[in-house]
């Protein structure tokens, strides 16, 4: 009996003689797949955010710093920071499939994050939410992930969206209002919240990959 196989751009006859070749050949080529995801997995960068803080300078509005670190054996290229701050945090929240309400700023960071290294990096001078200065605070939650690219995302043109953040902090108005009128500047540590991710940053994954798939899909058919 002989039966068809599709390997690549042909179809291939399969017989008795030659099936166990072809799966010795299959399971060769599955070894050596494996063999490079596991290769790429020891040797590609991971980013992780592990302390943050918001420095008051001049201003009640504060700079905000992320230390990073970079636990790979190989860069992290092109990071980015996606970030929505708020009043508050619903730690049940799931997916809804809708953040057409929400505002979410990009701040690029850094043009590249060496192996092993670890540092930190500014998101720039961010105001407190409008609803907590009318209630007489300065303090938010702010919440976002990393993006970046390893050297083997640099090859596909794939994003890594895995390294979420979740900050909290409240400081006194009245001490840091003293801080700026006297001209000092005043250092505040943001307490972390590890091993959290809200249903927005799900959506906002999902909505984000979907649309650079689609930008991907069709440029290739341009191509060709």
């Amino acid at each position: 009996m002989t039966t068809l196989r599709y390997r690549g751009p042909f179809w291939t006859p399969i017989t008795p003689e030659t099936g166990s070749l072809f799966h010795a050949e299959t399971q060769a080529e599955d070894a050596i797949g494996i063999t490079r995801e596991m290769g790429e997995a020891q040797t590609r960068a991971y980013l992780s955010v592990i302390s943050g803080k918001a420095i008051f300078k001049g201003g009640i509005d504060p700079e905000l710093i992320l230390r990073i670190r970079n636990a790979g054996n190989s860069p992290a290229f092109d990071v980015t920071a996606d970030f929505h701050r708020s009043t508050g945090v619903v730690f049940d929240e799931k997916p809804t499939g809708d953040i057409s309400g929400m505002s979410v700023a990009k701040v690029r960071i850094a043009k590249l994050i060496g192996a092993g290294s670890e540092d930190d990096f500014s998101l720039g001078v961010v105001s407190s939410p409008p609803k907590a200065k009318d209630e007489g605070g300065l303090g938010f939650v702010l919440e976002g992930i990393l993006e970046y690219q390893t050297v083997f995302d640099v090859k596909t043109g794939n994003i890594d969206m895995d390294t979420p953040f979740l900050f909290m902090f409240g400081p006194s108005r009245p001490v840091v209002e003293t801080a700026v009128r006297e001209g000092k500047i005043l250092t505040v540590e943001m307490k972390r919240f590890p091993a959290f991710m809200s249903g927005w940053i799900v959506d906002y994954r999902r909505i984000v990959r979907s649309a650079r798939d689609k930008e991907r899909r069709e440029k290739q058919e341009k191509q060709t």
